[in-house]
C-alpha cells in the first residue's frame, strides 16, 4: 500500500515549482557554471554545502523542498526542480538550447549529502515516464453477468490521460458487480473522497494494490444505512457490491516533457443497502 500512496503523492508533488521570469534569477554561486552534461558532478560539493547549513530539526522532506527551491532560484538555466522520491530531486535545465533532466541521488545521513548527480539520457527519461500504465498481462475481460474481482476492474479502467485527449468512457453507467474487501476506517489511498464513499480493495500483495472507490448515491438516510451496515459487518469477510460503473479523476498534473495528464480511477455508484453484502 505504501507504494500506491507514494505514486499518488509523487504525482502531486511533481507539479512544477518553476514560475516567474528566468532572466530575473540571480546567479548566487558557481552552480550554474557546472550545470551541463560534462560538469554536472561538480555541483555536488556546492549542493552539499547548502544542505549542511539547513536547520537540523527540519524533516527530510522539508530539506529536499528547500533544496529544490534553492536550486531553481540560484541558476537561470534551471527551468524547474522537484521532488521525485524521498531520496531523489530532479532538475530540468537548458544546455545549448536543449532541455536536459538531471537526477540528484541523496543519502539520508545527517547532514544530508548528494552522492550522485547525473544527466539522464532520452531513453532513461522515457522509461521513467510517470504516465505509462503497465497493465498486467493476465488481465481478464470484464464479466458483465457475474462478480469481478477488484484487480480486474481497477486495472481495466485505471489510466493517466492527456488532459486534451477526448477520451470517451464507453462503459459509463453500465451495471457492474465487484467483490473485494471493504477497507477499514483510516485506510488512506491519498484521495479526498468525502463521507459518502467507502473503499473496496483487492487482496493482491504486489506493489500497486488495486482499489475502487464506491460512492453512495442518495440522501443521508441511505448513506447512513449503508455506513451502518458496513460498521456492523465482519470486514474479514468478502464484500459483494453491485452498482453502476463510472470514473473518478483523482488529480491532474504537469510534468516535463510529458505535458499535463489526469489520473483516472474506476468508481462504482450504489443506491441502497441491498447493493452490498458480506459473505
Amino acid at each position: 500500500m505504501k507504494n500506491i500512496l507514494k505514486h499518488i503523492a509523487l504525482a502531486t508533488t511533481m507539479l512544477i515549482l518553476a514560475g516567474g521570469v528566468v532572466s530575473c534569477k540571480k546567479e548566487q554561486n558557481n552552480l550554474c557554471s557546472y550545470m551541463n552534461t560534462r560538469d554536472i558532478s561538480k555541483t555536488i560539493p556546492i549542493i552539499n554545502k547548502f544542505l549542511s547549513e539547513l536547520p537540523t530539526e527540519w524533516s527530510d522532506k522539508e530539506q529536499l523542498w528547500e533544496l529544490a527551491e534553492w536550486i531553481y532560484s540560484s541558476c537561470s538555466k534551471v527551468i524547474s526542480a522537484f521532488l521525485w522520491s524521498d531520496t531523489c530531486v530532479r532538475i530540468w535545465f537548458i544546455e545549448n538550447g536543449i532541455e536536459r533532466l538531471s537526477a540528484l541521488c541523496i543519502s539520508k545521513d545527517r547532514p544530508m549529502k548528494i552522492v550522485k548527480h547525473t544527466v539522464l539520457t532520452p531513453e532513461e527519461i522515457e522509461k521513467e515516464n510517470p504516465f505509462i500504465v503497465n497493465r498486467p498481462e493476465n488481465l481478464k475481460p470484464i464479466d458483465w453477468e457475474n462478480y469481478n474481482d477488484v484487480y480486474t476492474v481497477h486495472w481495466t479502467y485505471y489510466r493517466r490521460n492527456d488532459i486534451d485527449d477526448p477520451w470517451v468512457f464507453e462503459d459509463d453507467e453500465k451495471p457492474i458487480r465487484v467483490h473485494g474487501w471493504v477497507a477499514p476506517d483510516g485506510f488512506d489511498i491519498g484521495l479526498d473522497l468525502g463521507p459518502s464513499h467507502f473503499i473496496l480493495i483487492g487482496d493482491e500483495s504486489n506493489d500497486h494494490i488495486p482499489f475502487i472507490p464506491v460512492l453512495i448515491i442518495g440522501g443521508s438516510e441511505i448513506v447512513d444505512s449503508i455506513k451502518e451496515k458496513i460498521a456492523t459487518a465482519d470486514l474479514t469477510k468478502k464484500s459483494y457490491v453491485r452498482g453502476k460503473l463510472c470514473t473518478h479523476t483523482a488529480v491532474c498534473i504537469t510534468t516535463r516533457p510529458w505535458g499535463c495528464r489526469c489520473i483516472v480511477h474506476p468508481r462504482i455508484r450504489i443506491y441502497s443497502a441491498d447493493d452490498i453484502y458480506f459473505e
